[in-house]
């Protein structure tokens, strides 16, 4: 089912248009929850009149209300997380990648200590050698 929310200019009343598969009987305070992927849409108003129905060629069912005291929220909590999962990943990529990095510095530190270590006794032996 859709809701359409929307304002008459002609008589300034807040309006509501239904489109489904059957025709809805809406009457007081009403609400209705529209899940995506990264919200949650509460609609919450109080219905005045039905004053319009008609169905197309297709079979698809339109109801119009006037209604009164519209509220609506958005519950953004899904793209939030969504972004916090994001980073938590981001993060968790760039540990992984400086662990990397350290191992690597590690080694080659290692490595170089080696040649150094090498080299100062080649210098050593050669200077001995030439005394």
């Amino acid at each position: 089912m859709e809701y359409i929310f929307g304002h008459d200019d002609e008589t300034g009343h807040e309006t509501l248009r239904t489109k489904g598969t059957e025709h809805t009987d809406l009457q007081g305070f009403c609400e209705t929850v529209t899940e995506y992927d990264d919200s949650t849409i509460t609609d919450s108003f109080f219905v005045t009149e039905k004053y319009h129905t008609a169905e197309d060629m297709e079979g698809m069912c339109y109801d119009w209300y006037t209604i009164d005291k519209h509220n609506r929220i958005i519950d953004r909590t899904k793209a939030a997380l969504q972004a916090a999962d994001k980073i938590e990943k981001q993060v968790t990529d760039a540990q992984l990648a400086l662990a990397e990095l350290y191992e690597a510095m590690a080694q080659s530190t290692g490595e170089l200590e080696k040649s150094v270590t090498d080299a100062q006794l080649a210098l050593t032996e050669l200077y001995e050698t030439t005394r």
